[in-house]
């Protein structure tokens, strides 16, 4: 790993974007990352959330195109019309980045369900970066003291 640094950074995001293209909960993920990159928290910061921004577009783009909407609709009827309400209110930014920010919360379902509602790109994505960014810096900064 020291011989080869900008390649541990390459591998560890492309096993991120993995992980969120197969739904895997990315907290184990951000743990081995704190093993790997104990002594540069920061970067790993900028690179998990980077492998969060890209899954997130992904999943936010690719719900209609999956019928993700009917799916949902009808496995999890009652979720699904609580999340539609909350996004299209006034508050539909916070709702996003309390949902990001939650550490037990599927942020997949949060994207799934703003692309299939069309929630403009620029309501979505900060909100939901800043979200993760406090838990992801929490996570961080308090394990790798441990």
């Amino acid at each position: 790993m020291g011989r080869y640094p900008g390649w541990t950074v390459a591998v560890f995001f492309a096993i991120c974007v993995a992980r969120g293209i197969a739904l895997i909960p990315g907290t184990p993920f951000l743990a081995a990352g704190i093993l790997l990159f104990r002594d540069e928290p920061w970067l790993l910061l900028g690179v998990f959330l980077a492998s969060i921004a890209v899954v997130s577009v992904m999943l936010y783009r690719l719900s209609g195109w999956l019928g993700l909407s009917a799916w949902f609709d009808k496995h999890y009827p009652e979720k699904t019309a609580r999340m539609r309400k909350r996004l299209e209110g006034p508050y539909g930014q916070w709702f996003v980045a309390l949902w990001a920010f939650a550490p037990i919360a599927p942020t997949d379902l949060v994207c799934y369900v703003a692309g299939t509602l069309q929630m403009p790109m620029r309501k979505f994505l900060p909100p939901l970066l800043a979200g993760e960014a406090v838990i992801c810096a929490l996570y961080i900064f308090i394990l790798r003291n441990i």
